[in-house]
């Protein structure tokens, strides 16, 4: 977001507006304060990535007056088609990344069970090799065969 410092509420507003259409990827002031222009990243073959500059003039005075043309202008040029194609894939996105993001928590969860299985089943061999060697024979745990051994 663009530095606002120095500038009026409605200009900020202005400025807020244009950055969250989804089809604006950097909103950027011109030097000495002359005007603003954007960075496009249209969806649609409309083939424009750029918007402006719209600058200060004789019929625009002041930087919100560019800022509103600006806004137009992005709205007549790139409007129904790039917006809407914008949102579209805005939301394909964050839906991916809220599917993955409960997918790693269904895998942790499915880790963790695992994890609490292993030392379930791994508790009870040693219960079952402490309980064959009392009866004079050694187990040698998974795996390998159980054959009595004498000394």
């Amino acid at each position: 977001m663009m530095d606002v410092k120095g500038m009026d509420e409605d200009t900020v507003s202005w400025m807020r507006a244009i950055e969250a259409l989804p089809v604006v990827s950097l909103l950027s002031l011109l030097t000495k304060k002359s005007g603003f222009r954007v960075t496009l990243r249209c969806y649609e073959s409309c083939g424009d990535k750029r918007c402006g500059p719209v600058c200060i003039s004789k019929t625009r005075t002041t930087l919100l007056e560019c800022l509103q043309q600006l806004h137009q202008q992005i709205m007549d040029h790139h409007g129904e088609k790039c917006v809407a194609a914008a949102q579209a894939a805005d939301d394909v996105s964050s839906n991916a990344a809220e599917g993955g993001a409960s997918a790693l928590a269904g895998a942790a969860s499915n880790v963790i069970d695992l994890m609490m299985r292993l030392r379930n089943v791994k508790a009870r061999a040693v219960a079952a090799n402490k309980i064959k060697g009392r009866s004079g024979e050694r187990g040698s745990g998974f795996g390998a065969s159980d054959e009595k051994t004498t000394d």
